[in-house]
């Protein structure tokens, strides 16, 4: 993930390692999650899908998604703690069901477009 945000998205990098967060904290728990701890039920398919056309490109793409859903340059995100809980989401963005399934659905779509090159 490293290698692919510094070569693809140098300002996502460079935010996180200059507010020294360390990604691999999130990514553990989407890792053994797939994601299944924050995508709501009713639109996890949507995300398998591509996970299983495309692999571990498309986490990868998914994990870019999410981070470009939330300004982590934004000055409400100084301590890495609130960065660790914008990239989980807050566990989820809304309590209204629908808008959270939208915003999923939203993360879900922009992971498909995004491409990152597979040489290291």
């Amino acid at each position: 993930m490293d290698k692919i945000l510094s070569r693809e998205y140098p300002d996502i990098y460079k935010t996180l390692n200059r507010k020294n967060v360390n990604l691999q904290i999130c990514m553990v728990e989407w890792i053994f999650s797939l994601f299944s701890s924050l995508i709501p039920l009713e639109i996890q398919l949507n995300f398998y899908e591509g996970f299983f056309a495309e692999g571990w490109s498309f986490f990868y793409k998914m994990s870019i998604a999410i981070m470009l859903s939330i300004d982590l340059s934004s000055p409400s995100y100084q301590d890495p703690e609130d960065i660790y809980i914008a990239l989980k989401l807050g566990k989820n963005f809304d309590s209204n069901k629908e808008k959270l399934i939208e915003k999923w659905e939203n993360i879900i779509k922009k992971a498909y477009k995004i491409e990152i090159k597979t040489s290291t």
